[in-house]
């Protein structure tokens, strides 16, 4: 600890500019080797660049890093402090300005209602009030507001300056009971517990849709009937009236219940349901049907007897069914049938045959008579139209050049025959050749839709020779068809002047180009990549 201590001695004078060293020695006046610690370059200035303790009579800090890891800076004080009279007080004369944040780990002391422009950062709006204490606590209260109405009653703003309170709208602390006249909601209602009462005389609903039973959506709360009750225990009768869906047997009820409607839906007895008109896929009785069903809601019998048939109803609602006619089934004996297979018991019978490419399958008794297109045998038809398309795998035959109205739907236009064979098949062929211009092997071309040509350009197929006179102009390469192989003119008729940018020469010897300088002509091995220049020797003008 005393090495510690002697880690730093004073031996600076502010105004004389001279340094502070840090004793890197033991104890003792100066002893040891030491580095500076305090510099100053300007006066009426020092700066360090290490770390900072300043303990005043604290003791066990010598250092920043006692502290805490990375603490740079340390001054030791009196916590809790009110005033700078107290000793061991860290005192800021001017303003402190502080580039990163400020955190204090007990509280901040002074007042706090000023900003740095010198106005308040609390604002007190309308019915509001800011005061601040000598000790920077603020308090923040509202003007007073006397409420409106009477006891219970919920207040609401009356006129935009005052509360106010009507008996229409109470609410009850005690009961928990809010209770309004002539209540208006413009959102979605949810009502929450066990029994939700309804007193009124009418009660209309204006909803398309009622649902029972729903949880949310499309899931239903739990399993089980659906329907209402109606109160009727008037007049001896004991028993209430219900509508409901079972939902053991899957149908909907008509009945009598001594369950209330926090109750289940049992059955006492079921009711009587009279109805205009009821209509459905099946209607069944369990206990049977009385009363006369022979009558349509147009007042005439839905049943009607025909030739030899007598139709006859009791009071009880059964119907009796008889025939008047003689012979083997009771119809009629004369009556023309038809029927898959002639049996000789009825004299006008007619057997059902298929014709070409139909087949018949008898499945029996109880069984369905299936008639279908018979795909071994072609079958023959006249006159039919195909709304729809047609598909032929195997392909077509027979003439197909004629339409619906008898015509041809081919039509042979200039220069052109149709004819059509017995299979079907069409052939199209010319009626001559075209009309070529010019003389022999000159090359046609179109001159205003016409074939035109000119003794200027030739092609002898003999010789397989294209022949031009005047200029020929191209906006392409010319590229012989192998190589070292064509050449261009001959001996005996050669250019009469060759244009060119550089001339690339190769051979199976040599591959050279020559390429024009400003001021000579340079030749380029293209196999070594050596370039050599022309010796050139200027001839003098005469």
């Amino acid at each position: 600890m005393a090495d510690d201590k002697n880690r730093l001695r004073k031996t600076y004078s502010f105004f004389r500019q001279q340094p502070v060293y840090a004793s890197g020695g033991g104890g003792g006046g100066g002893g040891g080797t030491s580095d500076q610690f305090w510099y100053s370059t300007t006066v009426g200035s020092i700066y360090t660049t290490g770390s900072v303790a300043i303990r005043g009579g604290s003791t066990g800090v010598d250092a920043p890093g006692d502290i805490g890891d990375g603490v740079f800076f340390y001054v030791s004080g009196s916590i809790d402090a009110k005033n700078i009279n107290y000793t061991n007080v860290s005192v800021f004369g001017g303003d402190v300005i502080v580039s990163g944040s400020v955190r204090s780990l007990t509280a901040l002391s002074g007042s706090l209602t000023k900003l740095a422009d010198g106005t308040s950062y609390l604002i007190a709006g309308s019915n509001i009030t800011i005061a601040s204490a000598s000790n920077g606590g603020v308090t923040i209260s509202a003007a007073g507001t006397t409420p409106g109405g009477s006891d219970t009653q919920v207040q609401f703003n009356d006129g935009g300056s005052s509360l106010g309170g009507d008996v229409g709208l109470t609410y009850n602390k005690n009961t928990y009971t809010l209770t309004g006249v002539n209540v208006v909601l413009l959102g979605d209602l949810t009502v929450s517990g066990t029994m939700t009462t309804v007193n009124t005389t009418n009660l209309e609903i204006k909803d398309s849709v009622i649902g029972l039973g729903f949880a949310s959506g499309t899931v239903a709360q739990t399993a089980g009937d659906r329907g209402w009750i109606g109160s009727n225990v008037t007049a001896g009768i004991d028993t209430h009236v219900m509508n409901k869906w079972d939902n053991t047997n899957s149908e909907f009820v008509f009945a009598r219940t001594t369950s209330s409607a926090t109750g289940s839906f049992a059955i006492s007895s079921y009711s009587n349901l009279q109805a205009n008109n009821i209509q459905g896929r099946i209607i069944s009785a369990s206990l049977g049907f009385s009363g006369s069903l022979t009558k349509l809601i147009n007042g005439t019998s839905y049943l009607v007897a025909g030739n030899n048939v007598i139709i006859s109803t009791g009071s009880s609602g059964q119907v009796t069914i008889s025939s008047t006619a003689s012979g083997g089934g009771g119809g009629d004996p004369d009556a023309t049938y038809l029927v898959l297979s002639a049996t000789g018991s009825l004299s006008s019978e007619r057997v059902l045959t298929p014709g070409t490419g139909l087949s018949l399958n008898d499945a029996g008794a109880g069984g369905n008579a299936t008639l279908s297109i018979n795909d071994t045998i072609v079958a023959t038809v006249s006159g039919t139209t195909f709304t729809g398309v047609t598909r032929h795998n195997a392909g077509l035959s027979g003439s197909l050049t004629k339409l619906s109205d008898g015509t041809s739907y081919l039509i042979a236009g200039s220069g052109v025959n149709i004819s059509s064979a017995s299979n079907g098949a069409v052939t199209l062929s010319t009626t001559g050749a075209a009309v070529v211009a010019g003389n022999n092997t000159e090359i046609q071309f179109n001159s205003n839709g016409s074939f035109d040509s000119s003794a200027n350009l030739n092609f002898n197929s003999s010789t397989n020779r294209l022949s031009l006179t005047g200029s020929f102009g191209m906006q392409g390469d010319i590229i012989p068809d192998s190589d070292t192989t064509h050449n261009l003119g001959s001996s005996e008729k050669r250019w009469a002047n060759v244009y060119t940018g550089d001339l690339h020469l190769r051979n199976d010897r040599g591959d050279w180009t020559i390429v024009e300088e400003r001021d000579y002509l340079c030749v380029v091995n293209n196999i070594t990549r050596k370039k050599y220049k022309m010796m050139l020797q200027s001839i003098d003008s005469e």
